[in-house]
C-alpha cells in the first residue's frame, strides 16, 4: 500500500511540474503599452509589455518601435516564439512568431 502511495505521488509531481505551469507555451500572450516605463526606452523605441490575460503573467523588460507595436496590437503568441535582440534591460524585440495571420482591415460599412 506505501508502495502505491509513492508511486502515485511521484506520478503526481510529474504531471505538476512537467508541463508548463507559466503557459510560456499556450498562444495566450499579447503585446501591449507599457505606460509606467515611458521615457526609459532607447530612441525611436516604446516600452511594451508581453501579458498572458488568462494567468496573469507578464514581462514588462521589452522595447520595439512603434511600427511593430502597431503590426502585433491584438495578435496572439507564445511566448516561447518571442525573440530579442539583447538581454539587458530593456530587452529589444526582434521578432515574435504569431499564432495567427494579421487581421484583414475591415471595409466600412456604407
Amino acid at each position: 500500500m506505501r508502495q502505491n502511495y509513492s508511486i502515485i505521488m511521484i506520478f503526481s509531481l510529474m504531471v505538476i511540474f512537467g508541463c508548463d505551469p507559466e503557459r510560456r507555451e499556450k498562444c495566450e500572450w499579447y503585446l501591449m503599452p507599457d505606460k509606467e516605463r515611458r521615457g526609459q526606452t532607447e530612441e525611436n523605441m516604446i516600452p511594451v509589455c508581453a501579458r498572458n490575460l488568462k494567468s496573469s503573467k507578464e514581462d514588462c523588460r521589452l522595447q520595439t518601435t512603434l511600427k511593430f507595436a502597431e503590426h502585433a496590437w491584438n495578435r496572439k503568441f507564445r511566448y516561447i516564439d518571442l525573440k530579442v535582440e539583447s538581454y539587458g534591460n530593456p530587452r529589444s524585440i526582434s521578432q515574435i512568431e504569431f499564432c495567427e495571420p494579421p487581421n484583414k482591415p475591415q471595409k466600412s460599412a456604407k
